[in-house]
């Protein structure tokens, strides 16, 4: 039911107004973070901005992919419910020095990220007298520059929330201690909260291209977004926007990461059991699954930009930013995903999976729905393989880009209807139903707003709009209006014949 003084929107599954149109060059990002306040809408376009407002960590990670492709982010900072965590250090196996590392973290976030971490000596010597060391924060995949300790037996790795602690006795050339963390996690109602914040602040009043959740979710938990995102669009001031969420990684191997070893399979099975119950209405909520390496746009340590290890929507996210609506991330035109890097002499030993579907398929397709990567014949790096969303079977929303078309319209929609609110309108004497001359108006309102914000920027096929002259205003002070959009279709899969022909006898 219509609120008196507002306008509704109802979405449909069936298998020269001024108005705006949702941003795609500007997201809501969502996520831990070592600075900022909880709640606060930070908006820029710099990355020097982000980290003097936010500080690190995954949040504000996420984000600088985008403003590293042109994008605006609106980043929010969520608590650290669950602190960052670190596993055992584990001592290398031909460690000859006697120095012992511990870890300490700091008191409020824990550790900052996700992080392989490896402390290598550099200059053999005896902690607490002499000795340098060098650091690796993505599994040795690059290492700073050799540091030395002097008579310090500490050294506080900067803004990782990590200080390393020796014992003060000999290490050794070559020495090593690894070690894994864990970053800090929300919970859904911080991730609620967060929603409803940017609802209420200036920025939500606007539209975005997509919000963006930084932090290993559970299909519980994009089954309690989805229903967010549901509330804020029946607000009277409603929110349209949809949300990339992405799945937990594959647990790495017991030593020296403190992992299990999990198996592909496994993995697969896992993530599979746990987002299958997951029944995204209108396809607000899309889940990336897979983690790759890739080198940071936010975070250098001592000139050492490291290549951490992120899931696939860190990626998509960025691609977002320059995609029209109606377009679909794993476009092959236009290229592999960025910032993932591919190291094919190291990246298949050193015991982490890296998901690809044309290897290893079962994630990416319509029964799964996951945004799942790919790589391509003939072509290097990786792309998605198609954008699907976490709508249930056999909805109209199963991609990503109808979804999104469709909030276009809502928007689109919601702003014309708006313009009607408390105008006097003719009626026809004797059924109350709204006089054709005035009907005729909002409806070529409605219709060039169609055209001109979705139709000539190729959104969609069509879209027209027709307003009731049926319904008896005078009863219900109410206009009803009906939207039919002819969207475009993702071609998914392309079947080639090839034979020889038979030259004539």
């Amino acid at each position: 039911m219509t609120t008196p003084g507002y306008v509704s929107i109802t979405l449909i599954d069936n298998g020269g107004t001024n108005v705006s149109v949702p941003g795609q060059s500007v997201q809501l990002h969502i996520g831990c973070s070592s600075g900022g306040t909880v709640g606060q809408m930070y908006s820029t376009r710099q990355t020097s901005t982000l980290k003097t407002s936010a500080g690190y960590g995954p949040g504000p990670e996420q984000a600088a992919n985008s403003i590293a492709v042109g994008g605006t982010v609106i980043f929010t900072k969520v608590a650290p419910s669950a602190k960052g965590t670190a596993n055992a250090v584990v001592a290398g196996s031909g460690n000859t020095g006697a120095t012992v590392m511990t870890l300490t973290l700091d008191g409020t976030n824990g550790c900052f990220d996700t992080y392989y971490l490896i402390v290598q000596c550099t200059t053999a010597g005896t902690i607490g007298t002499s000795a340098s060391i060098k650091i690796s924060l993505d599994a040795g995949r690059n290492y700073t520059p050799s540091i030395a300790l002097g008579v310090a037996t500490t050294y506080v790795i900067p803004n990782t929330g990590i200080t390393l602690n020796f014992t003060a006795a000999t290490i050794a050339l070559g020495d090593t201690f690894s070690t894994s963390t864990t970053e800090p996690l929300w919970t859904d109602g911080e991730l609620q909260s967060a929603l409803n914040a940017f609802a209420a602040s200036p920025y939500g009043t606007a539209g975005i291209g997509l919000a963006v959740i930084a932090g290993k979710a559970a299909g519980t938990d994009a089954t309690a977004v989805s229903g967010y995102l549901v509330t804020l669009a029946a607000a009277n001031q409603p929110v349209y926007t949809d949300c990339l969420m992405h799945a937990r990684d594959a647990s790495p191997a017991v030593s020296p990461w403190g992992g299990t070893a999990e198996t592909e399979s496994a993995w697969m099975s896992s993530i599979e059991t746990s987002f299958s119950a997951v029944s995204s209405a209108d396809g607000q909520v899309s889940v990336s699954a897979g983690h790759y390496n890739m080198q940071s746009n936010y975070y250098t340590l001592l000139g050492m930009t490291p290549r951490f290890r992120r899931p696939a929507s860190f990626s998509l996210c960025a691609r977002a930013i320059t995609d029209p609506p109606n377009r679909s991330w794993g476009r092959v035109q236009d290229g592999s995903l960025p910032w993932i890097i591919i190291d094919p002499v190291n990246d298949p030993l050193d015991g982490f999976i890296y998901h690809n579907e044309a290897t290893t398929p079962g994630l990416g397709n319509a029964t799964q729905r996951f945004m799942a990567l790919t790589t391509r014949a003939y072509l290097g790096g990786y792309y998605l393989l198609a954008p699907y969303t976490m709508a249930p079977t056999g909805s109209q929303y199963f991609l990503r880009p109808y979804a999104a078309v469709a909030n276009v319209a809502r928007a689109i929609a919601f702003q014309v209807g708006q313009t009607e609110l408390n105008e006097d309108v003719r009626i026809i004497a004797k059924t109350g139903a709204l006089d054709p001359r005035d009907a005729g108006s909002f409806q070529s309102a409605i219709n060039n707003a169609l055209n001109a914000g979705m139709t000539q920027q190729g959104m969609v096929t069509s879209a027209s709009g027709v307003v009731d002259t049926t319904s008896s205003v005078q009863a219900t002070n109410n206009v009803n209006v009906a939207i039919q959009l002819v969207q475009k279709t993702i071609v998914l899969s392309v079947a080639i014949t090839i034979q020889y022909s038979i030259p004539l006898q």
